[in-house]
């Protein structure tokens, strides 16, 4: 026994060298398994992470992650001596250089956005977070940098607030137009009916011309406000893009002059889509000024149409498109081209590059509203010096049944002996209406609001045959007042009438022409018509 101790004592000093060496080696394989997990960890991230070194003013790089390689393009040795601010680069934001700079001296850490310059020159979106590593005594030996492309998510956040400040422009232009068209129903009524007078002399006709002709052009610039905010009224019909190509084409080639060659390259197989025709002879003629003025020493102004197929792929690819069969309508041009600046803002209302009194800025604004109305997509693609195209991809729905041509206006003047009940609140409006009804042989009722419309429907002796309303009025607006009208009398024809209109008004049975509808400024000549199709159609087209 005593030998079998003194050989313990003996051993055990060796025992517990080997368990402690052991224990060390053990935790030795620990630290450096957890050092090989985060360095799988750090290249496995896809944010760019940076370490410099804090030297007196100095911040080398010492370490460069694979992703911040993948996002800048500089290799961990080209990386190396280089600076945080210097991959921040020359576009950075001083007060935001600053900031950052001030909480790493305060030993704070600090979030940023910042424009990162890659190797190659260009430039992406980061979200920089950058936070100090502190020796025991508190003071900063290091600096941890960590970049987040946000890249994609600014181009959103920016397609946002340009959505939401085109919509705030669309309410003030909408708005704007509603009065203005108002005011244009009463004086391009009032010079018709003046133009239509007898015992005029020639120089007093002259006269109401051009204030008519000065009307019309009004006339056609709040239909370019109420087109590029979306708050037209569109009259939908199964329409084939080449015949409307077709029956514009005469009109193009004299709005392009001598000096441009129109090229149309029309597929006679595509099938038809829903759209407004005279709208879309807007956006041709729209395009194609655009083209002219950008083709001021001659070119050639291509009109291409194509039957194809939008596959998901494509359509994720450009926001807003939907897949499934489609029309592609493309207007190109051998023009001047337009920078990446420029085209960047082409679709703002009142924005132009042409000088002042040579545009409005609506031309685009103004296709692109009508496209986007009408369930369309448009791309554009352009070069600096090799010209520019516009592609508008609408949603085919088949061939139609009914003639694809543009309908010609009436020659002459109907007239009929019903009776209208008029109910409008602008007082102006109210009487060129009444007017142009009586002198084409109505009985008119009037009235300027819902109440008064209903205590004329109670106390008339006559039967009231059409009903014609302003789709906005005080209290009770005009599809609501048709209702409680039908209700009364269901052979009562209703026209809706509205210089100010868009989907949450009317509702999808006027864009889909089941609600007969009249936007101002209207002319006696097209109310007249307007009145006469109702009545004749046979429908009471109620809402």
């Amino acid at each position: 026994t005593d030998e079998l101790i003194a050989t313990l004592d003996a051993i055990t000093p060796n025992v517990s060298v080997a368990l402690d060496r052991l224990a060390n080696e053990r935790d030795l394989e620990r630290d450096q398994e957890a050092l090989r997990l985060r360095d799988r960890a750090m290249q496995a991230v896809s944010q760019g992470i940076a370490i410099a070194e804090v030297t007196g003013n100095d911040t080398p790089l010492v370490y460069v992650s694979p992703g911040l390689e993948a996002l800048t393009g500089y290799t961990p040795d080209e990386a190396r001596g280089r600076t945080i601010r210097s991959l921040v680069g020359q576009r950075a934001d001083a007060e935001i250089v600053a900031e950052l700079r001030a909480a790493l001296m305060d030993g704070r850490r600090a979030t940023a956005e910042v424009q990162v310059t890659r190797r190659d020159g260009t430039t992406f979106w980061s979200e920089l977070a950058v936070a100090p590593v502190h020796r025991d005594d508190g003071t900063t030996s290091h600096v941890v940098g960590v970049f987040t492309d946000i890249t994609e998510r600014r181009r959103l956040e920016e397609q946002y607030r340009h959505a939401q400040k085109m919509e705030a422009i669309g309410q003030l232009a909408g708005g704007v137009a509603h009065d203005f068209n108002n005011l244009l129903t009463i004086i391009n009524g009032y010079c018709e009916l003046i133009g239509t007078t007898d015992g005029l002399d020639d120089t007093t006709r002259q006269f109401v011309a051009e204030i008519r002709g000065a009307g019309e052009r009004a006339s056609a610039l709040t239909h370019q406000l109420l087109a590029f905010s979306r708050r037209q009224v569109l009259e939908l019909k199964n329409v084939n893009i080449n015949a409307v190509v077709t029956d514009t084409e005469r009109m193009l080639r004299r709005v392009i002059g001598e000096h441009v060659t129109l090229v149309a390259d029309l597929d006679a197989t595509i099938a038809d889509v829903r759209v407004d025709p005279g709208q879309l002879s807007q956006v041709l003629m729209n395009l194609a000024v655009n083209a002219r003025d950008a083709m001021a020493n001659g070119g050639r102004l291509t009109i291409a149409t194509k039957q194809l197929v939008l596959d998901q792929a494509w359509c994720d690819a450009h926001r807003g498109a939907r897949p499934g069969p489609a029309v592609m309508l493309a207007v190109g041009d051998t023009g001047t081209g337009m920078d990446a600046t420029t085209l960047e803002r082409i679709f703002e209302p009142f924005f132009t590059t042409k000088p002042i009194g040579k545009g409005t800025g609506l031309g685009l604004a103004t296709v692109h509203g009508i496209v986007q109305q009408s369930r369309g997509h448009l791309t554009v693609t352009s070069e600096v010096g090799h010209g520019t195209t516009f592609a508008i991809y609408f949603p085919s729905v088949g061939h139609a049944a009914t003639g694809t041509e543009l309908e010609a206006a009436a020659p002459a003047m109907p007239r009929g002996t019903e009776t209208v009940l008029l109910v409008e609140d602008d007082a102006g409006v109210r009487e060129i209406t009444r007017l142009i009804l009586e002198r084409s042989g109505y009985t008119v009722l009037l009235a300027a609001d819902a109440r008064e419309a209903l205590d004329v429907c109670a106390s008339a002796t006559e039967t009231v045959h059409l009903l014609i309303a302003d789709v906005v009025l005080p209290g009770v607006g005009g599809r609501p007042l048709a209702e409680l009208v039908r209700e009364r009398n269901p052979q009562c024809r209703v026209l809706l009438v509205s210089g100010y209109t868009d989907d949450m008004l009317l509702g999808q049975d006027v864009l889909s022409s089941q609600v007969a509808f009249l936007q101002k400024p209207y002319s006696p000549l097209a109310l007249a018509l307007k009145v006469r199709d109702v009545l004749d159609s046979g429908a009471a087209a109620a809402p």
